[in-house]
């Protein structure tokens, strides 16, 4: 006569159900691992969460308060008091090099993987490729360089950059240096989820033991602490990691493991995806070098930006000088236009660019232009004017002939278009047979709201017979209407 509901908390409890047939799967805790191990039940296979510790980089109050005046609507944490120590690059490399994953994972949890990379070997570049993140030499050349055999422990050289970075934060005045008797301490709060996962607890238990005896600068008796704060899920994420409420924080994004790419913006500093969980990180400055070959086979290299960059990988987008574009001083930052396309415009648009803008408040006008890349593309590019700055508009393909804006407009195939007089016209078995009582170029012109002046007539066959109303502007044809 209805439903009922069990709710278990801790993974023991719930191994416990599964043994005793009241549950279809439940993962096998750390306490059991030993014992079922062989058992034919279990199945192994590496998930799509990779779990990450986030940071909170600002560093000080003025660098969060000068972030939440350029980006209000994010909703970040005011109040919350940044942790000097995290902004400098070389303590997040300590911390990067100062965890040893594999007896984290391995022998304490016993049922979680190392890893030092965001992907593993089960992300995909893209589904189509079948190419894995892991499966290039550039893919595996960053495992080789930061991650080496260890899965990026190497103790030695995170104990140096910690002190490097202790040195900095006392130089810069937010620290002094302690004793022997007395070291200073640094607390640090690193704000987690476990929801009863016993595995979960020891993990973090484990980093916390990790950290505190690597990160340690005897030199200038400087020490760190981590107070673990244990919360609710979501709550880690929607009212620490997300908002800068926490020094440190535990968490981890799955993304389609066809398309890795994806989800890189959660990354940006701009928190462009809206999932923003590390802080403080600048990604809108060009410092990666990347090289690209262009549409003239010539081999470029540059400096970008991450955030153009990702943006790059996963479709179209406007750089300058390596950052991300969306307005430029001048129209020929934007694009090498090669003649004016005002009047193409027009028809392309469905209506004069003075009307467009006139109707839409956000822009002052429209200008519009023809490119001819060197790869021979024509395009019509339409630029938004605001406040004296250009912004892309929309963009359409231009064609050199009938047949091709023909194709485009219809989708199909294949096609023949033969060019038709009046006469033509009136001879026609296809166009007769639509009742209309047309006989001239003109008639149809004026039925589909083509410029007369523009307007040719193509013939066309599909494997079946079919008529199109075609502009004919400049160099340029424009598939009008399919009759």
């Amino acid at each position: 006569t209805g439903y009922q509901y069990r709710f278990i908390d801790g993974s023991d409890l719930i191994f416990a159900e599964f043994l005793a047939g009241r549950l279809d799967t439940a993962s096998v805790p750390a306490s059991q691992v030993t014992a079922y191990a062989q058992d034919p039940r279990v199945k192994v296979s590496p998930g799509a969460t990779t779990w990450r510790l986030q940071l909170n980089g600002f560093g000080t109050e003025a660098n969060r308060d000068a972030y939440i005046a350029q980006y209000p609507e994010i909703g970040l944490s005011e109040t919350y008091i940044p942790e000097p120590i995290l902004m400098y690059t070389e303590f997040k490399q300590a911390l990067y090099y100062g965890f040893d994953r594999e007896t984290a994972a391995v022998d304490v949890v016993k049922t979680y993987l190392p890893a030092a990379t965001h992907f593993a070997s089960t992300y995909f570049l893209d589904g189509e490729s079948g190419i894995s993140v892991r499966g290039t030499v550039a893919g595996q050349a960053t495992l080789d360089t930061y991650a080496g055999e260890s899965f990026g422990y190497f103790p030695d050289a995170a104990k140096a950059l910690f002190q490097a970075a202790v040195v900095k934060g006392i130089a810069d005045g937010y620290y002094s240096a302690g004793t022997a008797e007395a070291p200073t301490e640094i607390e640090l709060v690193l704000t987690y989820a476990s929801s009863g996962n016993t595995g979960a607890q020891a993990m973090v238990a484990e980093l916390k033991q990790q950290y505190e005896t690597v990160l340690t600068d005897p030199v200038n008796h400087v020490n760190i602490i981590i107070t673990v704060n244990d919360v609710a899920f979501p709550d880690n994420y929607y009212n620490y990691m997300m908002i800068a409420n926490t020094d440190l924080g535990i968490g981890g994004i799955s993304g389609s493991l066809l398309d890795a790419p994806s989800f890189l913006d959660v990354y940006n500093d701009d928190n462009k995806g809206g999932f923003t969980l590390n802080w403080g990180i600048d990604t809108h400055t060009p410092n990666i070098e990347v090289t690209y070959e262009n549409l003239d086979g010539d081999t470029i290299t540059e400096i970008w930006a991450y955030n153009a960059l990702t943006a790059a990988i996963n479709g179209n987008v406007y750089v300058l000088d390596g950052v991300e574009q969306s307005a430029w001083e001048d129209s020929a930052e934007l694009i090498n236009a090669s003649s004016d396309g005002s009047v193409i415009a027009e028809y392309v648009l469905g209506e004069p660019l003075l009307d467009i803008s006139d109707a839409d408040d956000q822009i002052d006008s429209l200008e519009a232009y023809i490119v001819v890349a060197a790869s021979g593309k024509n395009s019509l590019y339409v630029l938004a004017v605001k406040d004296g700055k250009y912004e892309m508009f929309t963009e359409a393909g231009l064609y050199l002939n009938a047949h091709d804006a023909i194709l485009n407009d219809s989708g199909q195939d294949s096609v023949t278009a033969t060019l038709m007089t009046d006469a033509d016209v009136a001879a026609n078995a296809y166009l007769t047979g639509l009742g209309n009582g047309f006989t001239t170029i003109a008639e149809y012109a004026a039925d589909t709201g083509a410029p007369v002046e523009y307007t040719e007539l193509w013939a066309t066959d599909f494997g079946w017979l079919d008529a199109y109303v075609v502009l004919h502007i400049g160099d340029y044809y424009i598939a009008w209407a399919w009759l």
